[in-house]
């Protein structure tokens, strides 16, 4: 602040020789050097003035971030930091927990990403209890590694402690498999179903190895559950 203070009085005292420099070279008392000079002095004063502007307000954001707060309404569960220590940033302080109530967080294939907006039933289970639950929001993003999108539901009647695992359940609208039917071939992960005593194998690009899946196939379709990790495609099968 001092220092802004004596910026912008010289800058004052530079602004008013200025100005008596004009009156005298209008009276031919000055010439247009001395003229100049003082042009060039006020610009000089008013630059100082700027640069120590920008510095106080360096100064007062470095102190605003002495303050800390919290993001979110909580307690403080841990104290990392001490008084007197130097915190740069990204040090951690605090470790709090969140007060608000706790939501659900899941991973979700693509394909179940696709048709969980018309699921139904959806339930959290850890321990041996359910929780019913209701959908808040369905990440728009896939990971790209794990072909998975991030799904936030929230408790509807007494939710569950906060930290617990478990498992997300729901009613879907598409019949699934479970993981132990997929092999691997060539062509990627997929299913044997038997067609006039002959495997074919049927393709599933979107499952992945233990997880269930969903694949479109008729009513009537007779599925290979036994046998089929060495199986391969045409050749002859018998059933039970």
């Amino acid at each position: 602040e001092a220092m802004v203070a004596a910026a912008e009085a010289s800058a004052t005292l530079a602004q008013q020789r200025f100005e008596r420099a004009q009156q005298l070279k209008a009276r031919d008392f000055a010439s247009d050097d001395d003229l100049l000079a003082r042009s060039t002095e006020l610009a000089a004063a008013k630059a100082e003035v700027a640069v120590r502007q920008a510095a106080r307000r360096i100064a007062a954001r470095s102190v605003e971030k002495t303050r800390v707060l919290a993001p979110f309404d909580g307690v403080v569960l841990e104290r990392h930091a001490q008084v007197g220590a130097l915190a740069v940033p990204g040090t951690p302080l605090l470790r709090l927990a969140d007060l608000a109530a706790p939501e659900v967080e899941a991973a979700l294939q693509v394909a179940d990403a696709a048709r969980f907006d018309a699921a139904g039933d959806l339930r959290f289970e850890s321990q041996g209890r359910s929780w019913p639950l209701q959908l808040q929001r369905l990440s728009p993003v896939a990971d790209a590694a794990s072909r998975t999108q991030r799904v936030r539901l929230s408790f509807t009647g007494a939710p569950a402690p906060a930290g617990l695992a478990g498992v997300l359940r729901w009613c879907g609208t598409q019949r699934t498999l479970p993981a132990d039917l997929l092999v691997r071939r060539e062509v990627g992960l997929g299913l044997f179903v038997a067609e006039a005593g002959t495997a074919r194998f049927v393709p599933v690009p979107e499952a992945q190895e233990g997880r269930r899946f969903a694949v479109d196939l008729p009513d009537s379709t007779r599925i290979v559950v036994e046998g089929h990790q060495a199986l391969g495609d045409g050749q002859a099968v018998a059933a039970d």
